[in-house]
C-alpha cells in the first residue's frame, strides 16, 4: 500500500509558499512538458471544443499553459482537488474561458457521473495506490471512446527521483513509499489498460547554484517537508543533497508521460 500524500487544508495551507516559490524555480518545466502534451491533444482531436478533467488541480499552471498552447482547441478544464483552498486558488488563477466546474475530492474517492475527451493528471498521482484496480481503470472509464488521458510523473531516470530515494529513509524512517512513473506504466499494463509511454527531459536551471532558499525549497518539495524545520530535523540529508546539486551544477528532472486510449484496448 502506498502511503498517501497528506492532502489535509491545514498542510495545504502550511506548505503552499513553499510550493509557490517551487514553481517560480521550474516555470520552464511547464512550457517544456506543455508542448509535449499539447501536440499530443493535435494529433487526436479533430473537434475544436474539449472538456477536460484536471485531476490536482493545484494552481493551474499547466492547464493555462495548454489552453495558451492549443491554438486549434477550446480545452474546457473541470478541476479536481480534495482541499478546498486549492480550488479557490485554481478559480482565482485560471481564466474563467477555459474554467468548467470544480470537483472536490481525491482521485480515490471520485465517483464519475460523466466521460471526458481529455483526462490530465500532471504529477498529481504521486500518492495514487497502484494496487487498486478500480483506481487505475478508473482512467479509462471516464475517457470517452475516441478520448485521450495524459498521465505524467515523474521517472527514476531523473535526479528528482534518485534524491527523493536516496533521502526519503533518513528523513521519514521509512521506505520510499511515493509513486513514480514505473509505478505507475507497470501497474496499467497489469490491468490491461492500453498505453504509449513517452519521456521529457526538463533541466532546472537554478537562478544561482548557491542560493540556499532555492535549494531548501526544491529539498522541501521534494522529500514533503516543510523548509523552516529543515536545519533542526533534517539537516544532514539538506547538506548532503545541496553539495551535490553544487557539484553537479544543475537538477535533471525527467518526467514520464502515460497516453492512454480508450478505443484502442
Amino acid at each position: 500500500m502506498v502511503k498517501m500524500v497528506d492532502r489535509s487544508e491545514k498542510f495545504y495551507q502550511e506548505q503552499y509558499s513553499q510550493y509557490a516559490d517551487f514553481e517560480k524555480i521550474i516555470q520552464d518545466e511547464y512550457e517544456i512538458i506543455g508542448r509535449v502534451l499539447a501536440a499530443k491533444i493535435a494529433a487526436r482531436f479533430s473537434s475544436t471544443r474539449i472538456v477536460a478533467l484536471d485531476v490536482g488541480a493545484g494552481t493551474g499552471r499547466m492547464p493555462k499553459t495548454l489552453f495558451r498552447l492549443s491554438k486549434d482547441h477550446q480545452i474546457i478544464f473541470d478541476y479536481m482537488d480534495p482541499v478546498a483552498s486549492a480550488l479557490r486558488m485554481y478559480e482565482d488563477s485560471v481564466s474563467p474561458e477555459c474554467r468548467g466546474i470544480p470537483i472536490q475530492s481525491d482521485w480515490a474517492s471520485y465517483e464519475p457521473d460523466k466521460q471526458y475527451d481529455l483526462v490530465l493528471a500532471n504529477n498529481s498521482f504521486c500518492g495514487i495506490d497502484c494496487s487498486d484496480e478500480g483506481t487505475i481503470r478508473k482512467i479509462s472509464a471516464i475517457t470517452k471512446k475516441k478520448g485521450l488521458s495524459l498521465i505524467v510523473l515523474p521517472s527514476q531516470r531523473g535526479d528528482w527521483v534518485q534524491y527523493a530515494q536516496k533521502y526519503w529513509k533518513s528523513v521519514h524512517q521509512t521506505p520510499f513509499s511515493k509513486t513514480i512513473f514505473e509505478d505507475f506504466a507497470q501497474a496499467l499494463a497489469e490491468y490491461s489498460v492500453q498505453h504509449t509511454e513517452d519521456f521529457v527531459e526538463a533541466p532546472v536551471t537554478l537562478p544561482s547554484i548557491d542560493d540556499e532558499h532555492i535549494l531548501s525549497t526544491v529539498f522541501a518539495v521534494m522529500m514533503y517537508v516543510n523548509r523552516t524545520e529543515i536545519p533542526k530535523r533534517w539537516n544532514d540529508a539538506y547538506v548532503d543533497f545541496s553539495r551535490s546539486v553544487r557539484k553537479q551544477g544543475k537538477l535533471k528532472f525527467v518526467y514520464g508521460i502515460a497516453e492512454c486510449r480508450p478505443d484502442e484496448k
